[in-house]
């Protein structure tokens, strides 16, 4: 039985206007990763026969990428923009096959530049879910 897997050279990382649906595909971007986590409070009691039992709280999410400078580039100019005025931007990060992954809306904590002797000068960004009318939603 042959098995499909999911290529990261097929996902797309998409960006816009903060409260709209990202539908702008950032073609200046190599490698993306969603990091998906959820917190845990510690519910061990005496009964729980020696061992620890925990529960899960609050979700945490977090996308890390590197963005290669293109001063043509209207979505480098987008990211640029969001770190520089402290605003947020609206993201999508999927996988084109089964359309699974992160839609919100996000703030750029980190925008660290790179810039390698032999190597195009890149970013390296982080971005974090944004106190907006829109909820992260996982897909």
């Amino acid at each position: 039985m042959a098995t499909t897997l999911l290529l990261g050279k097929d996902a797309e990382f998409c960006y816009g206007t903060a409260g709209v649906e990202a539908t702008s595909v950032v073609p200046n971007v190599t490698d993306v990763s969603l990091e998906l986590s959820t917190d845990e409070i510690d519910t061990t009691t005496r009964d729980t026969g020696g061992f620890k039992t925990a529960a899960v709280t609050l979700k945490s999410v977090s996308v890390n990428l590197t963005m290669f400078a293109e001063a043509s580039s209207s979505a480098y100019t987008a990211f640029v923009n969001a770190w520089t005025n402290q605003t947020a931007i609206s993201i999508r990060v999927l996988d084109k096959a089964s359309g699974r992954g992160l839609r919100c809306d996000a703030n750029v904590m980190n925008f660290s530049r790179k810039e390698g002797i032999g190597d195009v000068i890149s970013h390296d960004v982080t971005l974090k879910p944004a106190n907006t009318s829109v909820t992260p939603t996982f897909v």
